[in-house]
């Protein structure tokens, strides 16, 4: 069995408790580190349900939350990706299993700064984390989940890791779909996932074209059933795709090139980028705070309409008229042919019937010199 070393594990006081579990700080002997062990709620202890994991077909008994956060952490290490930590199974002096990971000294995605999210290396784990969110299929990525790592002292960002990894290999097919579980109003909806990212490396691109059925199977082997594995081999190939179309458009960088200000650009939307989604967090978090010290403007009141706003139906009847009157229009009649003055046509004479031709105003002022010489000639011989 995995982690037999961790077979009884001396738990103290709760520290915290989830949705779908309850985590414990413990210490294992002979090992420096602190560790979490983390164990499934059950009975009352299960005050709330994720709503998105039922959502999409997982029922209670199905959820096998310690099974998929270790399959989870073993396609990370089949990808060669380091975002997820050290994850192993354990029980603990009462028989329960659940799962058992490293402590983690830093902060929260929703708690970073900017200057910590422009640095190359917060960039591209966090990239590689919502890579590996997509095709595990995970639907509860929100910004408590994702941690920086610090460095002794505070002196920098050591990793990204993503925690909580219970909600992965859920049957949805899209990975761009995983964008629309979670709130959808207020701070919170940037709590929900996002779509596929704008701009990848080439290591990543490489490795995600090389990852196929046989890995995936030698990873999650009797910890994901069948359909589970289905849904995670279509969200593959959809990833595959995706990476195809940023090599096309020019966004398969290279792995020194995340400190570029063009690739920042790309990864500032909230919608498809976990960097963007914290930038936006950490924008209304501070427009929060100022306005709760009195330092924003109250906003002005809106001006009244001169007319009532009209509804998209009524617009799309007017747009649809217009294209019936412009395609039922008739066609214009032709031109009349030009008016021959003295045997010649004035607009023959300036290459055209406007006399736009070339030389076109000079010939007309020639042609009415001859006019005129001639009715001259005319008028002496009368």
């Amino acid at each position: 069995m995995p982690g037999a070393k961790f077979r009884c594990l001396p738990l103290g006081k709760p520290v915290s408790s989830a949705q779908f579990s309850v985590i414990h700080h413990t210490s294992l002997p002979g090992q420096p580190d602190d560790f979490l062990f983390k164990r499934p709620c059950i009975g009352s202890e299960r005050k709330f349900r994720h709503d998105g994991v039922f959502a999409v077909g997982v029922t209670d008994a199905q959820s096998h939350e310690t099974e998929r956060s270790l399959a989870a952490y073993r396609v990370c290490l089949a990808l060669g990706f380091s975002v997820i930590p050290a994850t192993d199974i354990a029980s603990d002096t009462q028989g329960r299993l659940g799962i058992v990971m490293p402590f983690i000294h830093g902060c929260t995605e929703r708690n970073a700064t900017f200057a910590q999210l422009q640095l190359p290396l917060v960039r591209k784990q966090l990239v590689e984390l919502q890579l590996l969110d997509a095709l595990l299929g995970n639907i509860d990525r929100n910004y408590e989940n994702i941690m920086l790592e610090e460095r002794p002292g505070g002196a920098g960002v050591k990793a990204v890791w993503g925690i909580d990894n219970d909600t992965c290999f859920m049957p949805v097919k899209d990975p761009d779909a995983l964008a629309h579980y979670g709130p959808s109003r207020g701070i919170a909806k940037l709590m929900r996932g996002v779509a596929l990212p704008e701009v990848v490396d080439r290591h990543q691109a490489a490795v995600l074209k090389l990852f196929g059925k046989a890995r995936l199977k030698r990873a999650v082997t009797g910890l994901i059933d069948q359909r589970d594995q289905d849904c995670t081999l279509l969200r593959l190939k959809a990833i595959q795709r995706h990476v195809d179309r940023l090599r096309l458009a020019g966004r398969v960088i290279d792995p020194a090139e995340w400190d570029q200000a063009w690739v920042g650009r790309l990864l500032r939307d909230p919608g498809r980028s976990y960097v963007g989604r914290a930038r936006e967090a950490l924008r209304l978090a501070c427009r929060q705070r100022r306005a709760s010290q009195g330092q924003v403007r109250p906003a002005e009141p809106a001006r009244p309409l001169l007319k009532p706003p009209q509804s998209e139906a009524a617009i799309q009847g007017k747009v649809s008229k217009v294209k019936r009157r412009v395609r039922l229009k008739p066609p214009p009649p032709p031109e009349a042919p030009p008016r021959a003055l003295g045997g010649a046509a004035v607009s023959a004479a300036a290459g055209g019937s406007d006399g736009r031709g070339k030389g076109g105003l000079e010939r007309v002022w020639q042609a009415l010199a001859r006019l005129c010489s001639r009715s001259d000639a005319i008028t002496r011989r009368g």
